[in-house]
């Protein structure tokens, strides 16, 4: 005889909260607004960074030079 493994899952109108279910994903959605908080200023300079670095290179008008 094979027997069949099933899990019970509780739905909300049985009284399940999803509480097991739901905590990891509020965790994921929480961790990723921090990181698009921190990231999110830091990758706006670094774009500009990299856009000044691949600027064609010119010749220093007569006031830059030092």
């Amino acid at each position: 005889d094979k027997k069949k493994n099933y899990k019970a899952v509780q739905s909300c109108e049985e009284g399940g909260s999803g509480g097991a279910y739901l905590e990891p994903l509020v965790a994921l959605a929480q961790n990723g607004a921090n990181m698009h908080n921190v990231l999110g200023p830091a990758c706006i300079f670094l774009r500009k960074g990299f856009a000044e670095s691949r600027q064609a290179d010119r010749e220093l008008r007569p006031e830059e030079m030092d």
